[in-house]
């Protein structure tokens, strides 16, 4: 088992609704081996909450920063938060 596992919490700012943003999102963290959820939240971000090895984690983060073709991501807030384990990536609706 991985020790060093993290969990964090990832803000997305910026035109990253409809436009794949999510589906984005769980191809990559699959890709890295990482587990969580993305959604679309009110304020029009997408948040991403994931866990894994904190070097995918780190890779993960800096794919975000330009995200789908379609995305024009303004900024990516990152945060640490208490481990959570998950059993797989799911889109939230």
């Amino acid at each position: 088992m991985i020790s060093n596992l993290e969990t964090r919490q990832i803000t997305i700012r910026g035109k990253v609704q409809g436009v794949g943003f999510r589906y984005w999102v769980k191809k990559n963290c699959a890709s890295l081996s990482l587990v969580g959820n993305v959604r679309n939240t009110l304020d029009m971000t997408v948040e991403v909450i994931i866990t894994g090895p904190k070097v995918h984690l780190d890779k993960f983060c800096d794919k975000c920063q330009s995200g789908p073709i379609l995305a024009q991501v303004e900024s990516v807030n990152t945060r640490a938060i208490n481990l959570k384990e998950f059993s797989s990536f799911k889109i939230i609706y």
